[in-house]
């Protein structure tokens, strides 16, 4: 009975992640490459479950079909700045929180031509 008690708990943030609903704040950041968009979003959850963040990047193809692929997620994020050291490389200054989900290289179609590569530092 214990067991089943401490999995529901274990489910209970589940339930009310930000992923089950859109998100509380939205922030787009511009990129040097034609087509893409980057966005930082927040879920405020509450004062029981951790707030959650999410770095997107959105590629629009000339047939105006949107790609999107996950960049990072994690709880109560903060960053001090990010810049493009080169139109293809994105860095990001961490500057606290609890990351659970990074990916260092975007590749939008699979064979490079539309890809760039994310750098993580600590508070640069």
């Amino acid at each position: 009975m214990k067991a089943a008690g401490a999995a529901m708990i274990g489910f209970i943030p589940f339930l009310v992640s930000g992923c089950s609903k859109p998100p509380n704040e939205v922030q787009t950041l511009k990129t040097p490459l034609p087509g893409l968009s980057l966005t930082y979003e927040t879920w405020n959850n509450g004062p029981l479950v951790s707030d959650t963040n999410s770095l997107i990047a959105h590629l629009v193809q000339r047939d105006k079909k949107e790609i999107t692929k996950r960049i990072l997620d994690g709880d109560y994020l903060v960053f001090s700045k990010f810049f493009w050291a080169a139109p293809r490389r994105l860095v990001l200054c961490y500057k606290k929180g609890t990351i659970y989900d990074f990916t260092s290289e975007v590749d939008f179609l699979g064979d490079g031509t539309r890809s760039f590569h994310v750098t993580l530092k600590e508070d640069c």
